[in-house]
């Protein structure tokens, strides 16, 4: 479960009869921040995490737990979602500039090896278009 102490309440009151033992374990942002703290972890990654703790079947946590590496697998879920970023478009401009040089160099060498061009080379040349097309807009 996930949510406020005020819904997870009501969520408990209404799942199980009031003389039902329970053992109830807590994850907050915090304990969470405190385990990954080497990862880095920003605190709307934490609460991320969180969400995902609670969103795992019962029957997974009743199994398997949440351990370090349950976290640490959110964390990473969390992390690998396309997300916006706002960059300085004087910090992108030499880099989209460094990145066609080594595009062009290993086309170079695909060409010099009589290699076929590779569709990763022509994917990186079509991001660096598509980045100085941004750029110029």
């Amino acid at each position: 479960m996930y949510g406020t102490r005020k819904e997870l309440t009501r969520e408990l009151k209404d799942a199980f009869v009031a003389d039902e033992p329970l053992a109830l374990l807590v994850w907050t942002t915090e304990s969470i921040k405190s385990w990954l703290r080497a990862h880095g972890i920003t605190e709307s990654e934490a609460a991320e995490v969180l969400i995902g703790i609670g969103n795992l079947p019962m029957r997974d946590h009743q199994s398997d737990g949440v351990s370090f590496d349950t976290i640490a697998n959110l964390l990473n879920g969390v992390r690998s979602q396309s997300r916006p970023i706002n960059v300085p478009a004087d910090v992108l401009m030499p880099l989209s500039e460094s990145a066609e040089r080594a595009l062009k160099t290993i086309r170079e060498m695909e060409t010099d090896c009589e290699l076929p061009a590779s569709d990763y080379v022509d994917g990186a040349f079509a991001d660096v278009a598509l980045l100085r097309e941004l750029l110029a807009a």
